[in-house]
């Protein structure tokens, strides 16, 4: 496994709220889109993102967190970002 040292930050635009082990996602530049609903690992990877972690570091904490192959979760986490980051809700810096 490669280190993937990209930060993932948040989008300023959205409206966020927490409960549990849910979260719900409002893009505040979409009018009329429904909330975004992350819940379990989604959820998990979702608040590990807050805007000082790299991928990297976002997989360690997960690693900790969940039973799993490191090279499992990390593909996973990968792609969860990536659709975030094509849906507008999550921006990288390298």
């Amino acid at each position: 496994m490669t280190a993937d040292t990209t930060t993932w930050r948040r989008q300023a635009h959205l409206a966020v709220v927490s409960s549990g082990e849910r979260v719900a996602i409002v893009r505040l530049t979409s009018p009329g889109e429904p909330p975004r609903i992350l819940d379990g690992t989604a959820a998990a990877i979702w608040s590990e993102t807050d805007g000082g972690r790299s991928a990297e570091a976002i997989v360690a904490a997960l690693v900790e967190r969940f039973d799993g192959a490191p090279d499992v979760i990390a593909d996973e986490v990968s792609r969860f970002l990536h659709r975030l980051e094509d849906e507008g809700v999550l921006t990288r810096e390298p």
